[in-house]
């Protein structure tokens, strides 16, 4: 009966060496199949975009890398901005105000603690420029009034 315990030791000490040993690869593994589906939804994202912009190139790169830095001002992913430009140029914007508009629908995201999605948020943005006649340069107004609206300052 003693040595069944010994062997019983030694194989529990051998699996959980086992299962501790292979912890560090299956945190890689993870990492590589997030970074895969990160990059097949930024991807899918990014073929809509094209789809209703004549950007392509160095132009498109170069419109992306300025949707980048807009995005880090308001925290969001190069996704989320390419998702809320594609929403507007959708609408009929220019592909600069597109850019600017999603800036603004991402800080609208924010306030709402992001229970919306980017093309929830371009949409809301969108229908009250229509509703109000806001033209994009003015359209951070609308974010104002929902915060004010909200309970904010």
């Amino acid at each position: 009966m003693h040595k069944e315990i010994g062997a019983l030791t030694r194989a529990l000490k051998t699996l959980t060496q086992y299962y501790l040993a292979s912890l560090p690869i299956r945190a890689v593994q993870t990492a590589i199949t997030e970074t895969i589906q990160t990059l097949r939804d930024f991807d899918s994202a990014l073929i809509e975009f094209r789809k209703v912009s004549d950007l392509a190139g160095d132009s498109l790169q170069s419109y992306i890398a300025d949707l980048a830095e807009l995005g880090e001002v308001t925290g969001s992913t190069m996704q989320a901005m390419v998702e809320a430009s594609t929403e507007f140029r959708k609408s009929g914007f220019s592909d600069e105000d597109s850019a600017k508009l999603a800036s603004i629908a991402e800080k609208y995201r924010n306030i709402a603690d992001e229970q919306i999605s980017a093309g929830e948020s371009a949409s809301f943005i969108i229908a009250q420029m229509k509703a109000f006649n806001i033209e994009a340069d003015q359209a951070e107004h609308i974010i104002d009034a929902v915060y004010l609206k909200i309970g904010g300052i």
